[in-house]
């Protein structure tokens, strides 16, 4: 009934999600995104993720 609830609520999930997955990304690809897995990224880009 109430629009400006609905979306008060659907504001802090999902900047709640978009925080937690930005965190989780770069502390978990910051050693993995590196030269050392690189080659990881490369076949990703060229074969789409096949090792």
């Amino acid at each position: 009934m109430r629009p400006t609830d609905t979306r008060a609520v659907a504001a802090p999930p999902s900047e709640a999600r978009s925080g937690d997955g930005r965190a989780a990304v770069p502390a978990r690809d910051p050693t993995r995104a590196e030269p050392q897995d690189g080659s990881i990224f490369v076949a990703s880009a060229s074969d789409g993720g096949t090792p």
